[in-house]
């Protein structure tokens, strides 16, 4: 029906609405100190973003799962169609029907007022869900229930950006804030719970926990003013499901097929439970809204124009175009609630603390080439599970600056030569589900090493023809030790040798040259730390 047409009806039953809320609207209406505010910058930025072209251009986000799928896909609609249209003689001024599979709300009131479209940013993209105000006591904040995917992405693992509300939207769907009926307002903090932000999809366990509280300042076309002051707000009934069976009513701004995402649109039959998922959310089996209706209320004890929050249209399955499924709430929906009266940012309740790291290094401040070390964590605090990762360091100064070790990067670590003077570090990175923290150690001394003590015996039959042997065995000193040779001859064993030409290798093979005479071999040690010689005399001559 045409939007004309639809005011014409509401205006012919809204004498028993407006009578319920003669006592409420001259306070709801009255002036706070928050309409006295300056406009925000933040705000007044999210507002310059949804040009015309960005309102009309955003799709629906809904998602669905497969029968038996454990994690739903994300389908985005079509963008905002036109309003529908019908003629006077279709038009019934009647009560709300108790069985609604998905009509056109015509009854006003707060179920209007206080319902409405909700934007956002995942990424680049623009979307459209659907949300509704929440009673809360604080004169400075405002609450809006929406789904938690309307909130946060669990792909990308981040909250959606550039959030804004318009509430009753139906009358008078427009792509500008100041020609809609009440305006906009743009969220300041969205809070949602761990149960839902732990999910890297929409899982099944997702289901469970898609809600989210968006806190919003002062706002509207005067950009002061509050929102459930302006247009009302719905108490939050966590436990007004009592089970299956009872009343429910659902609502939201469908825009996918047959929808056009300008028109308030209900739900209402008898409460059912998802069985696909283990009754572990709620369903309305009938319902045939679409992808933009996600975030809209279900409400319990539905009375008029109003009723309580107790859940949210959530998701739906492929291939069926009725049944829309919503969480349960429960008392962590409490939690994200309360959280929500206080955020000052994004925030997901029941998120564990992040550990606090802590590391030394073990033995102290001493190190040596070749004995190895070890990062000790026992002083990290924090809940759960927490797991580790490494990066030694090293600096030629205690207090220079640090450069990575690489490959270093196990609990570990066994210095070298290259590190021989050098002072060591370690960081040590802890994480948990809550997040991450990284510490680093406090500097070892200089790194140590001991120079070579260098001892050299010779092995082998002394004959022409026959090897022989420069053995190390015995030498000591900070490993690794390299060792250079020469073999020289001499006509008593301890008179002087001359240098046999290219014999610098540890072995050395007798020519006919050395018959009669001495052998020798003079053997330097060298490590990172200095070195010495030995030498080894053949104590009989060459035969």
């Amino acid at each position: 029906m045409s939007l004309m047409q639809k005011r014409l009806v509401r205006a012919a039953v809204s004498t028993v609405v407006l009578a319920l809320m003669a006592g409420v609207l001259p306070a709801l209406l009255a002036p706070t100190a928050a309409q006295a505010r300056p406009v925000d910058a933040k705000r007044q930025a999210v507002l310059d973003y949804w040009t015309p072209a960005r309102l009309k251009s955003a799709k629906p986000l809904n998602f669905e799962f497969a029968k038996g799928a454990a994690v739903g896909k994300k389908v985005a609609g079509p963008v905002q169609g036109k309003a529908p249209t019908a003629s006077a003689s279709t038009i019934t001024p009647t009560a709300y029907s108790t069985a609604s599979t998905g009509s056109s709300w015509l009854d006003g009131g707060l179920a209007l007022s206080a319902t409405g479209k909700v934007f956002f940013n995942i990424g680049s993209l623009t979307y459209v869900c659907s949300g509704s105000v929440v009673q809360d006591a604080d004169p400075t904040r405002s609450l809006v229930l929406t789904a938690g995917h309307c909130s946060y992405d669990n792909a990308s693992q981040a909250f959606v950006t550039n959030w804004i509300f318009i509430p009753d939207y139906d009358s008078n769907p427009t792509t500008t804030c100041a020609n809609t009926t009440y305006g906009c307002w743009t969220a300041t903090a969205l809070v949602t719970h761990s149960g839902f932000t732990s999910q890297t999809g929409f899982t099944t366990q997702a289901t469970q926990y898609d809600w989210s509280f968006a806190v919003v300042g002062a706002g509207g076309k005067s950009g002061t003013a509050q929102l459930d002051a302006t247009v009302g707000a719905f108490p939050l009934a966590v436990s007004g499901f009592t089970g299956a069976g009872v009343q429910s009513f659902a609502f939201g701004y469908p825009q996918a097929a047959p929808y056009t995402g300008v028109d308030l649109t209900y739900c209402s039959e008898a409460l059912g439970q998802d069985s696909l998922n283990g009754n572990l959310t709620w369903a309305m089996p009938s319902c045939t809204m679409t992808g933009g209706a996600s975030g809209g209320p279900w409400m319990s004890n539905f009375s008029v124009d109003r009723g309580g929050l107790s859940s949210v249209n959530s998701y739906k399955y492929t291939g069926s175009a009725n049944g829309m499924y919503g969480p349960k709430f429960n008392s962590t929906t409490t939690d994200t609630y309360n959280a929500a009266l206080t955020a000052t940012g994004n925030t997901a309740v029941g998120a564990a603390a992040p550990p606090v790291a802590a590391v030394t290094i073990t033995g102290g401040s001493s190190a040596a080439v070749g004995v190895a070390l070890s990062a000790d964590t026992s002083g990290t605090t924090g809940p759960g599970t927490i797991t580790y990762s490494f990066q030694w360091q090293r600096a030629s100064t205690a207090t220079g600056t640090y450069s990575n070790i690489s490959g270093a990067t196990s609990r570990n670590y066994t210095p070298t030569s290259s590190d021989y003077l050098r002072f060591l570090k370690v960081r040590a990175t802890a994480t948990n589900s809550g997040g991450s923290s990284t510490a680093t150690s406090a500097a070892t001394s200089a790194v140590t090493a001991t120079p070579p003590t260098a001892v050299v015996t010779i092995t082998g039959t002394r004959a022409v023809g026959f090897a022989l042997t420069a053995s190390t065995t015995g030498t000591t000193g900070t490993a690794p030790i390299s060792y250079t040779y020469q073999w020289s001859r001499g006509t008593s064993a301890t008179g002087s040798f001359t240098n046999i030409s290219g014999a610098t290798k540890s072995t050395y093979t007798l020519a006919t040259a050395d018959r009669g005479y001495f052998i020798r071999v003079t053997v330097k040690a060298t490590n990172v730390a200095g070195s010495s010689t030995a030498v080894a005399t053949t104590t009989s001559a060459i035969a």
